[in-house]
């Protein structure tokens, strides 16, 4: 009798774990349920440089990696009380995108450039835009905020939080705008 109520348990225990796992398949329609195994590879890495606080998840799933001094010392610099949560590198291309404390997001090329700076709700630090966006924005935007800014290799990308994109030369000229529907 021991023994049969073992294997009923024992049974229950393999059901209940192979029906989680899933058998690391995705479901139809949707995106796998990570294990125990793969949320700890996904888990934000604290830089060592960094306090706690609260974690931002980072959205893609990419390896971690430690932050190279440059992009920790850029951090510091321009993001006054945030600390770096996690890290993410793309082995495609060797970016790397940043993931700080207070919701911010920073691309880096592979050579630590920055390339794109993401920060919700506070806007993007000044010190990070080019004085003609940030003077243009001012003259025709009073109220509004960068919280978004895409560097490319000759122009930049400029989202306000009022839903409006601007575009501006690598000097900081005006070249057009776009709006959100």
């Amino acid at each position: 009798m021991k023994h049969f109520i073992f294997l009923v348990i024992a049974s229950c225990v393999v059901m209940f774990v192979s029906c989680n796992n899933n058998g690391g398949q995705q479901p139809v329609g949707g995106q796998a349920t990570p294990s125990n195994a793969d949320v700890a590879q996904q888990a934000p890495v604290q830089d060592t440089l960094s306090q706690a606080a609260p974690q931002t998840t980072p959205q893609a799933a990419a390896p971690q990696v430690a932050a190279p001094d440059a992009i920790v010392k850029f951090i510091n610099s321009n993001f006054s009380g945030a600390t770096i949560n996690g890290t993410e590198r793309d082995h495609e291309d060797g970016e790397i995108d940043v993931y700080l404390s207070d919701g911010s997001k920073v691309e880096f090329t592979a050579n630590n450039e920055w390339k794109k700076i993401t920060c919700p709700g506070k806007g993007v630090p000044s010190a990070l835009v080019p004085t003609a966006i940030t003077n243009y924005v001012k003259s025709n935007y009073q109220s509004a905020l960068i919280y978004k800014i895409d560097k490319n290799y000759n122009t930049y990308e400029v989202q306000l939080n009022n839903g409006v994109e601007l575009n501006f030369g690598s000097n900081g000229q005006f070249l057009g705008m776009d709006v959100d529907d």
